[in-house]
C-alpha cells in the first residue's frame, strides 16, 4: 500500500519519511520497516493513502491517532506508535500535531506478576545446572532475598552459622541495606 521500493516511494509522504531515516536511522533497515509498518497500519485502518493522509485537518489527525490507541496493546507499544506517528507527520510539514503518548509508569507490567509455588521452585532448583544457581532459586523462592541482596551475600557473612549447623541463618544488616 505504501509502495515502499528500497528507500523510495511513489508517495511523496513517504518518500520524506524514508529521506529523514536515511539521514538520522544511518540506513536502518529495521527502522524502514518499523516505520513504514506503522504508517501502513494508519493508512490501513482508515482506508487513505500515506499523501491524503497528511492533508487532513489537524484536529481529523489527533482523533485517527487517539483511535489508534486500542486496549490490549501494551503502553510500550502505544509510545512507539505515537512517536513514530509524530515524526511522519512532522516531516512532512504538520508540526501541530502534538499527541502526547501515554506515561509509562516505573515499575509497568502489561502481565500481572506470577510468583511460583513452593513445588515450582524446588522443581527450578533441581533443573539448575550447578550448586551455585540451585542454591540461589532456592533461597530467593524460600527466604523472601531480593536478587540484589542476594548477590551481595557472601560465604564469609553466614560461615559461622552454617558451620555450627544452624538451620536457622541471620543475615548481616548490612547487607539487607
Amino acid at each position: 500500500m505504501l509502495r515502499i521500493n528500497g528507500w523510495s516511494s511513489s508517495y511523496r509522504s513517504v518518500n520524506n519519511l524514508l529521506a529523514y531515516l536515511r539521514i538520522k536511522k544511518s540506513d536502518s533497515e529495521a527502522a524502514r520497516k518499523t516505520y513504514g509498518s506503522t504508517v501502513y497500519r494508519l493508512c490501513a485502518r482508515f482506508n487513505m493513502d500515506p499523501d491524503t493522509l497528511v492533508k487532513m485537518p489537524k484536529n481529523r489527525i489527533k482523533e485517527m491517532i487517539k483511535e489508534m490507541r486500542e486496549k490490549g496493546n501494551s503502553l510500550q507499544y502505544i509510545v512507539n506508535t505515537v512517536n513514530i506517528l509524530k515524526t511522519f507527520f512532522r516531516v512532512n510539514g504538520l508540526k501541530d500535531v502534538e499527541v502526547s503518548p501515554p506515561s509509562i509508569p516505573s515499575r509497568y507490567r502489561k502481565r500481572g506478576e506470577y510468583i511460583p509455588t513452593p513445588s515450582e521452585a524446588l522443581e527450578m532448583g533441581e533443573a539448575a545446572g550447578n550448586l551455585r544457581d540451585k542454591s540461589m532459586i532456592l533461597l530467593m523462592a524460600f527466604s523472601g532475598l531480593r536478587v540484589s541482596t542476594l548477590l551481595a551475600l557472601r560465604y564469609k557473612d553466614i560461615k559461622d552459622e552454617l558451620e555450627k549447623g544452624y538451620s536457622i541463618i541471620k543475615i548481616p544488616q548490612c547487607i539487607l541495606r
